[in-house]
């Protein structure tokens, strides 16, 4: 039998958690800030690569593991404990593999490391904790508990960390902040949950099937976070750690800003197709698809042309002084890369997903790695930070049209009409945004509220995805 959702849930559930992401990532978006005056680059390019190695280990481990929750929750629905037994159980695994792999780390890597790896195991424990507890309550659709724990976590790591970077403890202090916020998200999200541990169940034909399903993801994980943040690990080599920093600053705040929008869109939508597409409900899945993409590119063609026009002009004025090195070419490279990631992951990965064929994802991500590898070992040498953004859009372009062929085999994933009504638009900003207005900050404001708001009004006037007749309902 089919299960009707409203068309009013997407937009019911899209608001509540936008609303998470724009708290969470104005805290986030305040402690880039906050670290860009207290810590100097090269201490907060020791902070980003023990972060970002957390994060392509979790993302491997968690991303995978948490797409495989969203698809076969609604199979485990009647007894949700044996699914949680059997992640509790592949996590503590992960984690075990991940503390002997950081001991090793500890025998090739300077004394001054010592410290940073020891916070980043258990970071890593309770991350994957924190971020498995957060797609759970996505498929049980509990918009308001996720708002909860997403703000609390965002605000003790910018208190705690604030605080230790203060004192003086440099990446250490930011490192225990970041630890602090897995914490409390870990020891909140686990509420009513099953904590239970059971290897039996990694050998049981419903942990076979998770693994068919989720070894495609995991792979394709990794060879994406490979694509993401092996520059840093070029630039270091390169460039040395302070640029690393330079980098990792315009970068994380182009991500956090725009990500706050895109991964709203996703944590609304992707749990409604996948439910759609469970019961068969072909209506209702090929609106919620139209509306994704509509969302994903509407937002960010928006973020792209500002990120282009109007932000690093701001950020001057924000960022620490030790951190304005090409901004302003960084920051519009930086949102085209989230962008075309978003729309790959996000979008068109989804028929893969649905058809089970998810291990299709992994050509488009082996491919992408090359390049992206050849394209910094070229560019960074020769154009520095810069030649970096490039091979980050440039990669992440390739991987997207890689997927868009083997999605569109599958399902219709593009409203054409729809993508032209949204690149018009975006033309109509840029023009707005470049007519000449005094250089006081009250007019360039004025400026920018008017040509977003007349952006928006024109997607509403050519009635892209349909929205105008639906809000008028």
């Amino acid at each position: 039998m089919s299960r009707h959702y409203p068309a009013h849930m997407l937009i019911k559930h899209g608001s509540i958690y936008l609303l998470a992401r724009v708290i969470a990532g104005a805290v986030n978006f305040s402690t880039i800030i906050l670290y860009t005056h207290l810590l100097t680059p090269e201490e907060y390019g020791k902070y980003t690569l023990i972060i970002v190695a957390i994060g392509i280990i979790n993302n491997i481990v968690t991303g995978s593991l948490s797409e495989g929750i969203v698809r076969f929750y609604p199979t485990y629905q009647s007894n949700p404990d044996r699914l949680f037994s059997l992640t509790n159980t592949i996590l503590l695994s992960s984690w075990i593999l991940f503390a002997f792999l950081s001991v090793l780390a500890l025998l090739v890597l300077d004394k001054q490391w010592s410290y940073l790896v020891g916070l980043a195991i258990l970071i890593f424990w309770f991350q994957s904790q924190s971020d498995v507890n957060l797609h759970i309550l996505r498929i049980r659709l509990l918009p308001k508990v996720f708002v909860i724990i997403s703000i609390f976590r965002a605000m003790s790591i910018f208190a705690i960390g604030g605080l230790c970077v203060w004192l003086g403890w440099g990446a250490a202090g930011a490192l225990i902040g970041y630890l602090t916020g897995v914490v409390i998200s870990s020891l909140i999200g686990s509420r009513g949950n099953c904590l239970r541990i059971d290897f039996g169940a990694l050998c049981t034909p419903n942990a076979y099937k998770l693994y068919v399903y989720t070894v495609p993801i995991l792979i394709n994980s990794l060879f994406m976070m490979l694509i993401s943040f092996t520059d840093r690990f070029i630039i270091n080599k390169i460039l040395g750690t302070a640029q690393v920093g330079i980098y990792s600053a315009a970068c994380d705040i182009t991500q956090q800003t725009l990500g706050v929008f895109l991964y709203a869109i996703s944590n609304a939508t992707t749990p409604l197709v996948l439910n759609a597409a469970h019961h068969n409900d072909m209506r209702s899945l090929s609106q919620y698809m139209r509306e994704n993409f509509a969302l994903i590119v509407s937002v960010g063609t928006c973020a792209v042309v500002l990120f282009w026009k109007f932000i690093p002009n701001l950020m001057v004025y924000v960022v620490g002084q030790s951190y304005h090195s090409n901004i302003s070419t960084l920051m519009p490279l930086a949102a085209c890369a989230a962008l075309l990631y978003s729309l790959r992951t996000h979008h068109f990965a989804l028929p893969l997903a649905i058809a089970y064929q998810s291990r299709r994802l992994i050509y488009g991500a082996i491919t992408g790695l090359f390049i992206n590898l050849l394209l910094n070992f070229t560019l960074i040498p020769r154009f520095g930070l810069v030649g970096a953004g490039i091979a980050a859009a440039a990669t992440q372009f390739v991987v997207l049209a890689i997927t868009y062929v083997q999605s569109r085999l599958l399902m219709p994933t593009v409203e054409k009409s729809d993508l032209v009504k949204i690149l018009m638009s975006g033309l109509l900003l840029t023009g707005l945004l470049h007519i000449p207005v005094p250089p006081d900050w009250v007019a360039q404001l004025i400026r920018l509220t008017v040509s977003v708001g007349v952006y928006l009004l024109a997607l509403g006037i050519m009635n892209v995805a349909g929205w105008r007749q639906r809000l008028w309902r």
